[in-house]
């Protein structure tokens, strides 16, 4: 796939951030709830499409996707969460998947990372979020 990114940056918990209602700490929450709070946030209707096999393995859907998106008059969006640390290799999941180029014919495909920090005495995540779509190279 040889479609450039649109890269955003967010963060969630810290001032000027995405603001998460009634929890005063973001420690210990995985990277799929924190991108559902993202989406969710932006009136994004988001839900987990991974399967669970064992404790600890899962299967991504077509075999990159963690979540999948949807709201009204925007392209659906398929989503790989991770930790910034395995930022590079699931970009290279992505890019050498043939199903997520097949995908981009009706959906966005995203990449959002998190890395956790500390503000004063609060945990803020801060996402980078990769966006490919075919839909912007369109004529």
């Amino acid at each position: 796939m040889d479609i450039e990114p649109v890269i955003q940056r967010w963060n969630l918990g810290g001032s000027g951030g995405l603001q998460v209602p009634e929890r005063s700490s973001l420690a210990g929450l995985s990277t799929s709830v924190l991108t559902k709070l993202l989406y969710c946030g932006r009136g994004y209707l988001i839900d987990t499409v991974e399967r669970r096999l064992g404790s600890h393995v899962t299967k991504d859907l077509f075999g990159f996707a963690d979540l999948f998106a949807i709201s009204p008059n925007r392209r659906p969006v398929l989503i790989q969460t991770t930790t910034a640390s395995n930022r590079a290799s699931r970009r290279g999941k992505i890019l050498a998947s043939v199903e997520a180029e097949i995908c981009l014919g009706f959906a966005d495909v995203a990449l959002v990372t998190w890395a956790e920090r500390k503000d004063g005495r609060r945990v803020v995540w801060d996402a980078v979020e990769e966006i490919y779509s075919c839909s912007r190279n369109a004529s």
